[in-house]
Order: structure tokens, then C-alpha cells, then sequence
């Protein structure tokens, strides 16, 4: 889809990504006060066919899907549900299909997330709780997801530390795609079982494992390696075969074996409930610490020491330590599992005391916590922002200022509650959606506050204010690669309003920054520049691409056949695109059966637009196999292009026996003239006996 859509009022703004189930889109709207509300679209397109049974089964599944939608958006104020919050199913009016609109809050799925974000053991449980949480709510409604997988998770909150919100999204979307939640699916689902409420349980603690485990499902490469769609399909082969599933690279013993269980082969050996793994995942990382244990076998020693063994006090149990995590993984802290202390009657009444001890700390714990001397919740950060740092305007006149309140990953907090005061509400008074009215001349302070935040705007009222009516930029849109500078220039209506009052800012700073005018790149992705005076503003859309951009790879090869074992050819890989240089350490080529051809060393010819490789293959034994290419971008995503490749054996000819030409006998002259034989010859009896 080319063109931005349109859906009840609300404006597309950008492509958001494309999967199997449509694409999603970026959209705003205005909020009748100047100030723009973000949303995100997923539009579905699906076709009928001529098939009058399978076009029924196409209705069943929409009239489903709609069903599942509506739950949904009931749902809306359940903690743990990123629902739909509008959708419309409606066929085209020439009978060809289905077009599926469907509108949500603007989210970051998990997948994306976590790539920029440390998280420990503990997140890992919160976040599987949360989606637990959901899961419960939706067989509470009869609802099965049927889909569960971190690119429909959707977690804020910075660095998982205090708040962390935990959402399940993109509901209903399992009726149109079999095999929805692909590798994290259960392995009934995989062989054609229908979802249901269990299998959904599995595909959370497939979703934990591939968390704890770098980002990969269990039997894919790890990383420093690459993953390709074979790989993946192997993968799937061995889980369907039930080959032993390895643990995950990270986490405690009690968190690995509470997800290996979740992910069991045999249903009957999995929690048959959301509720069951919620309550598995919080215990494993809530059990008291080995360093408690410490500190209380370290006071039962004491304790020991004022009897008559005073001068040889106990000794602590001995812990077993689980292998710590990779320094330059900080993905998962580990925690440290008690030991097992052994040994006769003295060593049991010991054991005794420090049990006792320990639960007299623990509840001295709770109790430090309950009523305010446990350590402090770090809460998130926040930031708030105002449309305007000063303001000039008349007697009389109104100004809108807007307050953008943002969280530590400079997310965009949705309906924040903000408190409006004024310094001086003779001069300038202000209510409770930021609309500032003036009166009698002089300057008052306009002040916002919210989540322990506050901004101000200084507002100055005189008779000479000149009254913008206006806003424009000399660009509305531009594209940019990391690193680069772009000066925006504002043109105010009238030309002697002064422009020393406009406010500048970027509805993604992690894409660019701007500050007086001057955009710098930072990431690649969108965002929306604003410039906005005394309540009229101007935008830039303004793309910003990464400094090695592929735009497509290629085999004009196509195919290779190679006549013989010890035959060679060459096949060529074309990759377009921008800055490819700094990529081309990525590529590799390998085939996916290495005993039919050998692969050489791959060799670069660099172009302007364009470069080139070749790589020289030479068979190894008769059969077909496939060559793939693979070249990977700055964002981490591979481009891949493929040859096939047949080597042909020639059959062995059957030697041909040499013809026998058959030699006349010499001929042997007699020696002596024959004499004439005349015995009688002797005859046989015939029938009669005569």
C-alpha cells in the first residue's frame, strides 16, 4: 500500500511494518485543541474466492474475528490488554473480499523493546505474569488468543525497573492465519490442532525461554551466529520429534526449570493454567536469597556463642553457586540457590535455630515493608514539556499551551492528568486544559505539573503584542542518514512577529533532535518536527535512513547445472543499496546440503549504487541443492538471494565385447586313398520284433 490511510477521523502518518497479517500504520488526529493524538492502524485485505464453501468459511472466521474484536474492546481497561479500539470489517462493493480496519493505542511489541533495554531474571517473570494475567481474562471470556509471541507484547517502562506495563495485543488475528504463533506455537498446534486457552500457556513460556535464551528458540544457532529459514525449520523439526530441548543460556535453576516444564513436550507434564505458571514464574524469583541465608546463619552463630560453645562458633552452611551469566551478557542476574547441610543430630538442631532465625527475619522483613522501612520502589522518570517556553499576546487574548509529558524511553504518555496554575491570574488566567486568557498588562507565570514534574511558559501581556495568525516552514518534508544536520527556517505571518517565542520539538527524538531550527539524525525510522508559536504551528516530516541502506540482492545467475563431480562455475549475487561498504563484512554465501557442492571464498567488487559478488562452486556428488546469499543492514535485519544448483553424474558406458570371426579349419590333405568299408551295418528291430 502506497498511500497513507484514512480511518474515522484519523490521519496515517507513517508505515509502521508489514507482516502476514497486513500492514500497520502510524496515525494522528487533532484533539480540537491544537495538540495531536498518536494511534497506530493494522489494515487486513482479504480476497474471496469463487469456492462457495470455502467463502462461508471465510465469513465464519470474520464473524469470529468480530466477536473476538468486540471482547476485546471491552477489555479496554484491563491492565495487562492492549485492546482495539475500533474496527470496521467491511466488503468490498464488488464482491472481491474483505477489507479489516483496526485501531489501537501506539505501542512498542517486545521484540523491538528488549533490543535496547537490560533486563534480569525477575523482568522476565514480571513480563510472563503480566501476559498470565491476560491470558486469565480472555478464558474468562472465552476467548483464545491463539497467538502469543513477543512481536504481540507489548511492554513500557524504563529498563524494567519499578513500573513495568505489560500488554497483550492484536487480538482475533489467529482466525485468519494458520500457524499464527509460528516457532512459539505448542507442538499439537504445530501438527494442526485447533488453539486453545492451554496451548497459549505454552507459547508464554516459549516466549520466556527465547528471552533467557539471547533471542533464539530453543535449537537455533546462538549467537554470534546468524539464523536463516532452515535453520528455523530444523529448529521446529527437532522440537515436533521431541528431541531433548536444552535449557536456556540464562537464569536461575528455579526459573529454568519452571519454563521447561511450561514447554513440555506432553501436555499432561506442562501448569494447566495461566494462573498455575503465573505463580510458578513470581515464586522462583521471589524465594528468599542465598545471601539471607547467609546473614541468618551468620546470627544463629551468635546466637550459638552465648552458650557453652561460645569460644567455636557455627559454621554458615555451605552454598552451591549456579554459574553466573557471561560478564558482557546483561541480560540476566542470576540468583543463588541454598545448599543442602548434612549431617548428625548437632548439625539438625543447628539447621533448626537458623530456619527459626531466618523466619523471624523474614517476617521482620514484611513488616519493615508493610509499613514504610523496606527499601524504596524506583519509580519511572518522567519528562514534561510545554508547547512554549514565553509568550507574548494582547489584552483579552487566548493562547493554548500544550504539555507533553514523556516517560524515560521518551514514550508519549496518552491523557496524562496535568495541573494548571498562574503566578498572577489578574494578568493571565489559565484553566485546566492549558488555555490561557489574558488581562490587564504585565507577565505571570504559566506553570504545569504532573507525575512530581513541572514546566513552565512565561507570559507576558501588552497592549504592542503583535498577534501571529501563522506558522510555515521553508520544508515539510526531508530525508536524512545518521549523523547528518538540516536547518529548518520559520516564515511567521505577520513578518515583524517576533520569532524568538517559537517552541521546537521531535515526536521521536530517538529517530532526531532539533534545536533552534537545526535537526540532527540520530536513528533511523520518522518523526514529525514541530515549530509552534502562540498556538500556530508548522511540521516537517523528516525520514531518516541508516548510513548502509540495501534496497534489494539478487542472483542473475539464477541457476547452475554442473556436468560432472570436479566441475566448476561461477554464480553472481547483486546487492543494491547505499554506504554498502560498511556491511560488506556481513555477507556470507553457504548451501544448505554441503556435500553435493563446495562453496569458495566469497569475492566483493565494489560499485557506486551496487556491488557485486561472485563465489565459485565445484560438485561434489550428483543431486540438486540450493546456494544462498546473505548480506546483513544496519538495523540487524538480512537480506538474502538464492541459487539453485544441480550436479549430473554421467553414466559409466558398458565396455563392448569384441566380435568372434570364425576361422576356416585347414584343410588336411589325405595321406592315402580311403578304403571302402564294407561290414555289413547293423540294423535295429523294428516294432514287430522282426
Amino acid at each position: 500500500m502506497n498511500e497513507l490511510p484514512e480511518f474515522n477521523g484519523w490521519q496515517g502518518t507513517r508505515a509502521l511494518g508489514a507482516g502476514r497479517c497486513g500492514e500497520t500504520f502510524e496515525i494522528e488526529r487533532d484533539d480540537g485543541f491544537g495538540a495531536a493524538e498518536h494511534g497506530a492502524l493494522k489494515l487486513i485485505s482479504i480476497e474471496a474466492t469463487s469456492d462457495a464453501e470455502e467463502t462461508a468459511r471465510l465469513r465464519s472466521q470474520l464473524e469470529n474475528m468480530s466477536r473476538v474484536l468486540r471482547a476485546s474492546e471491552s477489555m479496554s481497561d484491563s491492565k495487562n490488554i492492549l485492546p482495539w479500539r475500533d474496527h470496521a470489517i467491511r466488503r468490498y462493493a464488488d464482491g472481491s473480499g474483505w477489507e479489516i480496519s483496526l485501531r489501537t493505542d501506539l505501542a512498542v511489541p517486545l521484540e523491538r523493546y528488549i533490543r535496547s533495554h537490560t533486563y534480569g531474571e525477575t523482568d522476565v517473570a514480571r513480563i510472563g505474569a503480566g501476559v498470565c494475567n491476560a491470558l486469565v481474562l480472555c478464558r474468562d471470556r472465552g476467548i483464545v488468543h491463539g497467538d502469543v509471541k513477543p512481536e504481540n507484547i507489548f511492554v513500557s517502562g524504563g529498563n524494567f525497573e519499578g513500573s513495568l506495563d505489560v500488554r497483550l495485543g492484536d487480538f482475533g488475528m489467529s482466525a485468519l492465519v494458520q500457524d499464527a504463533a509460528g516457532d512459539f506455537a505448542a507442538p499439537e498446534v504445530l501438527c494442526g490442532e485447533a488453539p486453545s486457552a492451554e496451548n497459549d500457556v505454552y507459547s508464554v513460556g516459549m516466549v520466556l525461554y527465547w528471552m533467557l535464551n539471547d533471542r533464539r528458540i530453543p535449537f537455533a544457532p546462538l549467537p554470534p551466529e546468524g539464523v536463516s529459514g532452515s535453520d528455523l525449520a530444523i529448529a521446529r523439526d527437532m522440537r515436533l520429534r521431541g528431541d531433548p530441548m536444552p535449557k536456556p543460556l540464562h537464569g536461575s535453576a528455579a526459573l529454568q526449570t519452571v519454563i521447561m516444564k511450561a514447554i513440555s513436550d506432553q501436555p499432561a507434564d506442562r501448569y494447566p493454567t495461566a494462573e498455575a505458571l503465573r505463580d510458578a514464574l513470581l515464586n522462583a524469583v521471589h524465594r528468599p536469597s542465598a545471601a539471607a541465608a547467609s546473614a541468618a546463619a551468620a546470627g544463629a552463630a551468635v546466637v550459638a556463642g552465648t552458650g557453652a560453645a561460645a569460644s567455636k562458633p557455627a559454621k554458615a552452611p555451605k552454598l552451591n553457586k549456579t554459574k553466573p551469566a557471561k560478564a558482557d551478557k546483561p541480560v540476566v542476574e542470576e540468583d543463588e540457590d541454598d545448599g543442602e547441610a548434612t549431617g548428625g543430630k548437632g548439625l539438625k538442631i543447628a539447621a533448626w535455630v537458623i530456619g527459626a532465625i531466618a523466619g523471624i527475619a523474614l517476617i521482620a522483613l514484611l513488616a519493615s515493608v508493610l509499613f514504610g522501612g523496606g527499601s524504596k520502589k524506583v519509580e519511572d522518570t518522567f519528562t514534561l514539556t510545554l508547547s512554549l517556553d514565553e509568550a507574548e499576546i494582547a489584552p483579552d487574548e487566548t493562547l493554548k499551551l500544550i504539555a507533553e509529558l514523556r516517560d524515560q524511553n521518551d514514550n508519549k504518555v496518552t491523557n496524562p492528568d496535568i495541573t494548571w496554575r498562574s503566578s498572577n491570574s489578574r494578568i493571565a488566567e489559565v484553566d485546566d486544559k492549558g488555555i490561557v486568557t489574558a488581562g490587564d498588562e504585565g507577565t505571570a507565570k504559566i506553570t504545569a505539573e504532573c507525575e512530581g514534574q513541572t514546566a513552565e511558559c512565561k507570559v507576558t501581556v501588552t497592549k504592542d503584542a503583535i498577534k501571529i495568525t501563522n506558522v510555515e516552514l521553508d520544508t515539510t518534508t526531508a530525508e536524512m542518514k545518521v549523523g547528518e544536520e538540516l536547518t529548518l527556517n520559520v516564515k511567521l505571518t505577520p513578518e515583524d512577529a517576533k520569532d524568538d517565542n517559537i517552541k521546537w520539538s521531535s515526536s521521536f527524538t530517538r529517530v532526531a533532535t532539533v534545536k533552534d531550527g537545526v535537526v540532527k539524525a540520530v536513528g533511523p525510522g520518522e518523526t514529525t518536527i514541530t515549530a509552534r508559536a502562540n498556538g500556530h504551528s508548522a511540521t516537517c516530516k523528516v525520514t531518516v535512513k541508516p548510513t548502509a541502506e540495501i534496497r534489494s540482492v539478487s542472483c542473475p545467475t539464477g541457476s547452475v547445472s554442473l556436468s560432472n563431480t570436479g566441475a566448476s562455475a561461477t554464480v553472481t549475487f547483486t546487492v543494491t543499496g547505499s554506504d554498502l561498504g560498511t556491511v560488506a563484512n556481513s555477507a556470507k554465501v553457504y548451501p544448505v546440503d554441503g556435500s553435493i557442492v563446495q562453496v569458495g571464498a566469497l569475492q566483493r567488487s565494489a560499485g557506486t549504487n551496487a556491488d557485486t559478488y561472485t563465489v565459485t562452486l565445484t560438485g561434489l556428488a550428483e543431486g540438486a541443492t540450493t546456494v544462498a546469499f546473505e548480506i546483513t543492514d544496519a538495523n540487524g535485519v538480512a537480506h538474502s538471494a538464492t541459487c539453485s544448483v544441480v550436479v549430473s553424474v554421467p553414466a559409466t558406458p558398458t565396455p563392448e565385447q569384441p566380435t568372434t570371426v570364425p576361422t576356416a579349419a585347414p584343410t588336411v590333405e589325405p595321406t592315402a586313398e580311403p578304403t571302402e568299408d564294407t561290414t555289413a551295418p547293423e540294423t535295429e528291430p523294428n516294432d514287430a520284433g522282426e
